[in-house]
C-alpha cells in the first residue's frame, strides 16, 4: 500500500468531480463518490506511515526505535503509547538505570494523569513489567521526564521498552502530547559508550486528544490507516476527513488498544491488506485484523494466526464482532456480513467465517463488500474475473461475474452503486488498477443483458487504492454538452 500525499500531516489525497466519460451514453445518470457517513457506503483508505531511528551503545548495547509511533489520537480515558524502542544488549550484563525524556504539546495536569515506562524482554505489550510511573506538571509547553533508578537489568538479549499516556476522561479535546528526540545522554547504564538517539514520536506531529469513541459526522470520509508505513507489525488508526477541506489535518483515532482482548494489529508493510468495508445495511464499517498484543517487527502481523473483523458504528463504537483463526503468513484482507452477525472474511488463501480456522473455498481474496443482499468479493487472480459473488459465508461457492475480462496484479479495489434504471439492481461497477503511486485508473461497467460491458476509463494522476461511488441528481456538464459519470476518489 503507497500513499500519494495531499498534505505531509497525513498524506490524504482527496480528488473531487472526476469525470469519467460513459462512452455508451447508456445511463442517463450522474454518479458522484459516495461521503462515507451516515449508511457508511464503503470507503477504504489504506495509508501507511513509516519512522524509524536509532541509538547506539557502541561496546556493549545497542538501542533503536522498533516501529515507532507515527500518528494518532489520544482517547479519553484510555491508556496510548505514545514512544517505544529497543535495547540490544551484547557482550555483558548491565543495568538501565535513567531516562531522562522531554515532551512538547498543549497539555496540561488535568488532560494526562500518568506517564509510564514498561519494559520487557518480548515484543509483547502485554507481558512487558512496569518500570516507573510518573505525574505530570506541565502547564501547556511540554515538560521533563526524569525515569530514574529503574534498576532494569539488561541481559545480553534485545529488551523492550514503552512510554504511555494515561488520558483524563475529562481531557480538554484538540490538546496535544509529543515525544521529540530522546537523545543518547538521556540514557544512563551501569557500564558500556553509547551514541545515536530515539526517532520522535509521532514524526508528523504531536498526539491529540480526541473523544473516547469517534464522533463521526455525517457527509464525512472514513479511512482506515497502518499507523507506522513499512512496518510489518502495527497499530491502525481511523481518520474522518470532509470532502471540500484540501490539505486539512484529519481527526484520528487509534484502533482498539496496546493490551487485552481488543489489542489490533495490522501490517503496514503488506501491500494489499486491511480493506475496509460497510455492511449490507450500511450501519457498520467493518476489516480483518490480528487480534495480537505482540508488536514489533521481529514478529510479522502476517504471521499472527488469531484474527478478529473489527466493526464501527455510526456513533464511533468499536466491537469485535467475531474471531477465526487465520494461516500464518497469510494477509487478512477484508470482511463484511449481510445480517451483521455471519461474516464473510477474505484473507489471501481463502474465506473464513466467524470461528473459522479453515478457510472454504480457497482464493486469492482482497476486498469484501456486500450490495443489495448479495456479497461480491475482489480476487488477485490473474486467471479469473477480478470481481465475483460468493453464494454462503461457510463453504459458500465463488462465482466471477459474467463479461469481464480476467485480472491483473495491477487491479486493487472495486465498487457497485445501482443507475436506477434497472431497478434496485446494482448494475454499474468500477473498477480501480495502479501501476504506480502517479498512475492508475478506474474503469466502468454497466450490467446488459446479464453480462458486464466496458463503458470507459478514466487515468487517475496518483495511483489509488480504495474506491467508493455514489449516485447523484443528474448533472449536464457546460463543456461536452453531455451527462457524465463523475466520482470522487480518495487514494492512498
Amino acid at each position: 500500500m503507497k500513499s500519494n500525499l495531499l498534505n505531509s500531516n497525513i498524506g490524504l489525497k482527496v480528488c473531487s468531480n472526476i469525470e469519467l466519460s460513459d462512452t455508451s451514453n447508456r445511463n442517463s445518470t450522474t454518479r458522484k463518490s459516495k461521503p462515507f457517513l451516515g449508511k457508511f457506503r464503503q470507503f477504504l483508505l489504506p495509508m501507511l506511515f513509516l519512522v524509524l531511528g536509532t541509538v547506539g551503545y557502541a561496546q556493549v548495547s545497542t538501542v533503536a526505535s522498533a516501529n515507532q509511533i507515527n500518528i494518532g489520537g489520544l482517547s479519553r480515558g484510555t491508556t496510548q503509547v505514545i514512544s517505544q524502542f529497543q535495547i540490544a544488549r551484547t557482550v555483558s550484563t548491565g543495568n538501565l538505570t535513567d531516562i531522562v525524556a522531554t515532551t512538547t504539546g498543549t497539555y496540561t495536569v488535568s488532560d494526562i494523569t500518568s506517564i509510564k515506562l514498561y519494559g520487557g524482554a518480548t515484543t509483547d505489550f502485554a507481558a512487558a513489567t512496569l518500570l516507573k510511573t510518573l505525574t505530570p506538571a506541565a502547564t501547556g509547553s511540554g515538560e521533563t521526564l526524569t525515569f530514574n533508578t529503574l534498576g532494569y537489568s539488561l541481559t545480553v538479549a534485545t529488551h523492550h521498552f514503552w512510554i504511555t499516556a494515561d488520558v483524563a476522561s475529562g481531557a480538554t479535546l484538540g490538546r496535544t502530547i509529543a515525544m521529540p528526540v530522546i537523545a543518547n545522554t538521556a540514557f544512563t547504564f551501569s557500564s558500556g559508550t553509547k551514541g545515536g538517539s530515539v526517532t520522535a514520536a509521532p514524526s508528523a506531529g504531536s498526539f491529540a486528544i480526541v473523544p473516547a469513541t469517534p464522533t463521526f459526522t455525517t457527509g464525512n470520509i472514513i479511512g482506515l490507516v497502518a499507523v507506522n508505513s513499512g512496518a510489518n507489525n502495527t497499530s491502525a488508526a481511523i481518520v474522518e476527513v470532509n470532502t471540500t477541506t484540501a490539505a486539512q489535518t484529519p481527526t484520528v483515532y487509534n484502533v482498539g488498544t496496546p493490551s487485552g482482548t481488543n489489542a489490533i494489529r495490522v501490517s503496514g508493510s503488506a501491500s494489499s491488506t486491511a480493506y475496509l468495508a460497510n455492511t449490507n445495511d450500511g450501519s457498520l464499517l467493518s476489516f480483518p485484523a490480528h487480534n495480537s498484543t505482540v508488536s514489533g517487527s521481529a514478529t510479522n502481523a502476517n504471521t499472527i494466526t488469531s484474527r478478529a473483523v473489527v466493526t464501527y458504528d455510526a456513533l464511533g463504537a468499536f466491537n469485535r464482532a467475531t474471531t477465526y483463526t487465520g494461516t500464518s503468513g497469510q494477509q487478512a484482507r477484508g470482511a463484511s456480513s449481510i445480517n451483521n452477525t455471519n461474516w464473510f472474511i477474505g484473507d489471501q488463501n481463502g474465506f473464513f467465517t466467524n470461528s473459522a480456522s479453515a478457510f472454504s473455498p480457497a482464493g486469492n481474496i482482497r476486498g469484501v463488500k456486500a450490495f443489495g443482499g448479495t456479497m461480491y468479493a475482489f480476487t488477485g487472480s490473474t486467471t479469473a474475473p477480478p470481481v465475483g459473488i460468493i453464494s454462503a459465508a461457510t463453504s459458500g461457492t465463488y462465482t466471477a461475474l459474467s463479461g469481464l475480462p480476467n485480472g491483473n496484479t495491477n487491479m486493487q479495489d472495486f465498487y457497485l452503486i445501482s443507475s436506477g434504471t434497472n431497478g434496485s439492481t446494482f448494475d454499474v461497477l468500477y473498477i480501480l488498477s495502479t501501476t504506480s503511486a502517479t498512475a492508475g485508473t478506474v474503469s466502468k461497467y454497466s450490467l446488459v443483458t446479464g453480462s458486464w460491458v466496458a463503458n470507459g476509463s478514466y487515468t487517475t494522476t496518483f495511483g489509488g487504492f480504495g474506491l467508493s461511488a455514489k449516485k447523484v441528481a443528474q448533472v449536464l456538464s457546460c463543456i461536452f454538452q453531455q451527462v457524465r459519470e463523475q466520482l470522487q476518489l480518495i487514494a492512498l
